[in-house]
């Protein structure tokens, strides 16, 4: 009886697993959607600061601070002339 029982067991229980993967996938996609639209918005976000100011520094830090966000960088650097264009500091 066992030699008949144990497959059906196994087929039922792939079965599961393969429905509980398919039903997680659409969680999946969720979370990819969301992530797309959270870098839209860091994207509209930069394209405003850099249209309401012509400033070379803002518009360098700026970016340089929604590229962290947007990437999730614990730790960035970078090397900006100063309003002279004489030194360079690290923002």
């Amino acid at each position: 009886m066992l030699v008949h029982i144990i497959p059906e067991l196994l087929s039922v229980k792939t079965r599961e697993l393969f429905l509980k993967n398919k039903a997680s996938e659409p969680d999946r996609e969720m979370g990819i959607i969301r992530r797309y639209e959270e870098t839209g918005r860091h994207v509209r976000i930069l394209t405003h600061e850099i249209k309401s100011t012509l400033d070379r520094q803002t518009i360098l830090k700026t970016t340089l601070l929604e590229l962290r966000r947007t990437l999730t960088l614990d730790e960035c650097a970078l090397w900006m002339s100063t309003r002279t264009g004489l030194e360079l500091q690290i923002s």
